[in-house]
């Protein structure tokens, strides 16, 4: 009896191993492994007199370390999409979205509280029935959600990434040494 792996051509055959196909970015758990990484070394001698000495030379290619078992689609709905670079500028941009809907709701309490302190009115709660404090309340609350949401997916793209290229590094070294 054979295992569905030892059925599989090698081509097909996605595990890790010393070559990683670019038809293997979208598994993922191999999201953290360099795909498409090609060693080269020349070797050059300059005749049979083994005094000269010739030139030894390596390169490595590799395709560029994206997350793709991640895909690029929107993160939620009208959230935002796209590579690593991307979804870092919407962070940035949803922190000010963030900021500016905290900002608005710390203003929104503070003039509730000066408006019934003007009017004479002694109040130590703001109640449920305040429309306005609760839109931006619950503005705030899921904002902070998306936030959050943002955070993490940059974080788990920039470890994949980080991680494949530090395995593009470990390789060129290793190959000139």
């Amino acid at each position: 009896h054979t295992s569905r792996k030892d059925s599989l051509p090698s081509h097909m055959d996605r595990e890790p191993k010393p070559f990683r196909p670019s038809s293997s970015r979208i598994t993922e758990s191999l999201a953290g492994i360099p795909f498409n990484v090609h060693n080269v070394t020349l070797s050059v001698e300059q005749g049979p007199n083994p005094s000269k000495k010739g030139g030894f030379f390596s390169n490595t290619t590799c395709g560029a370390p994206a997350d793709h078992a991640r895909g690029f689609g929107p993160l939620f709905l009208n959230g935002p999409s796209g590579g690593l670079r991307r979804l870092e500028a919407k962070r940035f941009e949803w922190l000010q979205k963030l900021q500016d809907a905290h900002s608005a709701l710390i203003q929104a309490v503070a003039n509730f509280f000066v408006t019934a302190r003007h009017n004479n009115q002694i109040v130590f709660h703001i109640p449920a029935r305040n429309a306005h404090i609760a839109a931006l309340r619950w503005k705030v609350f899921e904002l902070t959600q998306q936030y959050h949401e943002i955070t993490w997916t940059c974080t788990i793209r920039r470890l994949n990434v980080f991680s494949q290229a530090l395995g593009i590094a470990l390789t060129s070294y290793l190959t000139s040494i």
